[in-house]
């Protein structure tokens, strides 16, 4: 069922859990969290090796 309501199993086990205490903390001490930012590409450099 949880599957079908979330896209994934909600069972919190593992890397689940994991991150479910990280959101929990940082919402619990007010943490300002962006869920919907845009990607950015990584600036890169020009680096040549002789």
């Amino acid at each position: 069922m949880d599957v079908l309501r979330h896209g994934r199993g909600m069972t919190l086990t593992n890397g689940n859990a994991l991150a479910g205490r990280l959101a929990k903390s940082a919402f619990d001490l007010k943490i300002p969290l962006w869920l919907s930012i845009p990607a950015q590409p990584e600036p890169t450099t020009s680096t040549s090796h002789s």
